[in-house]
């Protein structure tokens, strides 16, 4: 199908009736910047480029007048990305900018201006904020912004271009694009050119399309590759901090089953590592469950890929489900995430997700979990409406709701053309923001000096009309401590037993321990203390990012998150902490004995990096609380204690499996730097749970019991 050609009256008023007739006498030379984030130190296609000169070979009038250079993908130096160009001819630059990349593209974009002085510079991507009638002003080296879909209005764009004998010629015409839908231009102030033109078709692949390229990429890249793959575009929902392709609120379009179908079969025999779906609710149609099936045949036939992602949907549980179940079998997913945000209904009415069901997202929880599926959930701290009472409160809902793990926070970062970026939505809500840097990692990030160029950063949310930056600091503080201690173990089984048992709230239990515990013995208090002040810097230094040096360590090569640190630290001091714990829960609830054997308990099945994988170890224990709780996992609805047993527990793990991974301990027994900083990256990196952090082959024995007896249960 070819572009429709503007209004010819609408052309001659605005002195264009003679620019659609090519009259160039070379083609018109096209390049198109992209650099990507890596996955896994994986890179990643450069998939904007085969959508652009996949439509343009598709559509326009004259495919042959355009000759497109390969894409720049990595993020670089921009002196090193632009060095091959500055010799060769360039009509139309296009940049394809995220919060990622934008500050490099700015810096590509002023060199390319200087090197290139008649070339025409294009940005696209969610992350121009054409709306700010500044933006030319603070970018005088662009010429336009691609607002939505990129495919029409560049294709018009190249058409235009083809209309002048040479770029000095269509620059000295003034740069006529204004007839062109979907562009926001230096002199329109924020307001587009008329409302965006999107693609009415996607039934051709810009993979197969450009895979003579794409295949050579591949086999350069023999370590592996990871793919963004659409099968739909349009998101029905309007969750203010979301800008998801700049498509929100608004008609979802499938692509052709077909071309996905393809594309599958072409991802999996060029061994795609990730394939990472970037629709914004897989799920929301039976056809996707269809897509399901066919990626999983392709592991099967070819091996790949490896790992498939998605953003799953929000309000059809039944089908959730059954895709989580057919990629987490199939081995391409190790975890269901569940992206609730925050648990107080209130709040979310304030980032319009009153129309997601979080009782939806809880069955669909409930039903993972029967089949042992593991959940993480996403949180996003700042969120207005948010106070400390409601986001402490958050934490123990997920407990309540029977989710203990694998708990990811993230910091409200707005983006440019999100509805909470809208000057509006800023004054209701009292916004207050700072900008930094945005770390993305697993656990562990070398203490090097950053790129101010290549490293993202964005504007982060510290302060709303109901919470202080003060009380951000107390907010992110209170959740490093819960993720820190309930996730990986080192208080979870107590919390869970108490609550069981005694009927103690998970929300007194964390209570008490962040206002009496970790205020009432210096170490802990300095524990604490550290964390805060840690968050309280990331206010005051533009260049925080929130890391603290791994404890254990004689040094500071090595950085992680605070709720990390906090977890290796409690680690550090566990025999003044659940020493105190103990007197605290005794001298607020009684129970002395019931509650010293639970805590004795949790401490002894903590993984240490002390703990020798080939010795074993044997702790003694006053209950078998590795029965009862074996039983609850099962389902059991006990709240009685298991009766008081003298008698010893038998530790004999040799690594984790946490249904989500697995790896042998892998360090030397002891209380060295070395040791530590193993244990770290094998306990406390990635995914935080009490699967890795709590010992599993436990075996309870009886003091009068006999030695040989063979065992009649192991935990694993």
């Amino acid at each position: 199908m070819m572009t429709q050609s503007p209004n010819q009256s609408m052309l001659h008023q605005v002195g264009l009736s003679d620019v659609l007739k090519p009259v160039r006498d070379t083609k018109i030379q096209v390049l198109i910047c992209e650099p990507q984030l890596v996955t896994y130190e994986l890179p990643y296609l450069p998939v904007m480029w085969g959508i652009l000169k996949t439509y343009w070979e598709h559509n326009a009038n004259h495919p042959e007048l355009a000759s497109w250079y390969e894409p720049i993908y990595e993020m670089l130096d921009p002196d090193s990305l632009i060095s091959p160009y500055l010799n060769k001819e360039i009509d139309i630059i296009g940049l394809s900018c995220y919060t990622w990349n934008w500050r490099l593209q700015q810096e590509i974009a002023r060199r390319f201006r200087k090197s290139h002085p008649d070339s025409l510079i294009v940005v696209g991507g969610p992350h121009p904020d054409y709306k700010d009638p500044k933006f030319f002003h603070k970018n005088p080296e662009i010429d336009a912004i691609v607002v939505k879909d990129g495919e029409v209005p560049f294709t018009r764009i190249i058409e235009r271009a083809t209309g002048f004998k040479t770029m000095r010629a269509f620059r000295d015409a003034g740069c006529p694009l204004h007839d062109i839908p979907g562009l926001c231009l230096p002199d329109t102030v924020g307001n587009l050119t008329a409302p965006s033109e999107l693609p009415t078709s996607h039934h051709v692949s810009p993979y197969l399309e450009q895979r003579s390229y794409y295949e050579r990429f591949f086999h350069e890249h023999r370590g592996g590759v990871c793919v963004a793959w659409e099968t739909s575009r349009g998101c029905p929902f309007r969750c203010s901090y979301c800008d998801w392709g700049s498509s929100t609120m608004s008609k979802v379009r499938r692509f052709d089953l077909k071309r996905l179908y393809d594309e599958i079969e072409w991802f999996s025999e060029n061994k795609t590592v990730s394939l990472f779906s970037v629709d914004s609710n897989f799920g929301m149609f039976k056809s996707d469950v269809e897509l399901t099936d066919k990626v999983i045949q392709a592991k099967k036939k070819h091996g790949y890929p490896q790992y498939f992602v998605y953003s799953n949907a929000k309000n059809v549980p039944d089908r959730t489900v059954e895709i989580t179940r057919k990629v987490v079998n199939a081995g391409l997913d190790t975890a269901h995430t569940l992206s609730i945000q925050h648990s107080s209904e209130h709040v979310l009415e304030a980032t319009d997700r009153k129309n997601i069901s979080i009782d939806k997202q809880i069955q669909v929880v409930r039903e993972l979990q029967a089949d042992g599926i593991p959940i993480s959930v996403q949180l996003i701290l700042g969120l207005p409406r948010d106070t400390p009472t409601l986001w402490r409160r958050t934490f123990t809902d997920l407990m309540e709701w029977g989710i203990h793990d694998g708990y990811v926070i993230t910091n409200y970062h707005l983006l440019p053309n999100a509805p909470a970026a809208a000057p509006e939505y800023r004054n209701t809500w009292g916004l207050k923001t700072i900008e930094r840097y945005i770390y993305d990692g697993n656990g562990i990030q070398e203490n090097g000096p950053i790129n101010p160029l290549t490293h993202a950063r964005g504007e982060v949310i510290v302060e709303t009309s109901s919470f202080t930056q003060d009380d951000w600091v107390t907010m992110s503080t209170e959740a490093a401590v819960i993720r820190g201690l309930h996730n990986p173990g080192v208080t979870q089984m107590i919390a869970r037993g108490l609550r069981r048992i005694l009927g103690i709230a998970y929300e007194d239990f964390y209570a008490l321990i962040i206002e009496i515990v970790f205020q009432n013995n210096s170490d802990l208090r300095n524990t604490y203390d550290q964390v805060y002040a840690c968050y309280r810097n990331f206010l005051r230094d533009e260049n925080s990012r929130a890391l603290m040096p791994i404890p254990g360590r004689t040094d500071d090569d090595l950085l992680t998150e605070p709720h990390r640190w906090l977890f290796a630290q409690v680690c550090r001091q566990q025999s003044i902490f659940y020493h105190d714990l103990a007197e605290t829960l005794v001298s607020k609830y009684g129970r002395e004995d019931l509650v010293r054997s639970l805590c004795n308990y949790q401490q002894s099945i903590l993984v240490l990096p002390d703990y020798d994988k080939q010795a074993g170890a044997i702790r003694r224990c006053n209950h078998d609380w590795a029965q009862y709780f074996d039983s609850l996992e099962a389902g059991a609805t006990v709240s009685e204690p298991p009766a008081p047993t003298r008698g010893a527990l038998e530790i004999a793990d040799t690594g984790w499996d946490d249904r989500s991974g697995r790896s042998e301990y892998n360090w030397i027994p002891g209380n060295t730097p070395e040791s530590w900083t193993d244990w770290f990256r094998c306990i406390a990196y990635g995914r935080l749970s009490a699967l890795k952090g709590n010992h599993q082959r436990l075996i309870f024995r009886a003091s009068d019991a006999m030695s040989n007896q063979t065992p009649e249960r192991v935990r694993a």
